[in-house]
């Protein structure tokens, strides 16, 4: 499925994104480690107890083609 044609709305969650993405591709969330940082980094940006970066935000932008 191209992203492109997935509506993104001004209110949907980044992280939510990201994990549909994953799903899509067939990734799993280790699979961020060369664009995000550890295991353990990804698990707390997920559980929303830590922000995404804007080099993390351009790296998943870039790597997984999610929109900026």
């Amino acid at each position: 499925m191209n992203l492109s044609t997935i509506p993104i709305f001004e209110n949907t969650d980044p992280i939510e994104i990201i994990k549909y993405t994953l799903e899509e591709k067939g990734l799993k969330s280790k699979d961020l480690k060369p664009w995000m940082g550890s295991e353990s980094t990804i698990s707390n940006i997920f559980a929303k107890r830590r922000q995404l970066t804007l080099a993390m935000v351009r790296n998943l932008h870039h790597h997984l083609g999610i929109p900026l």
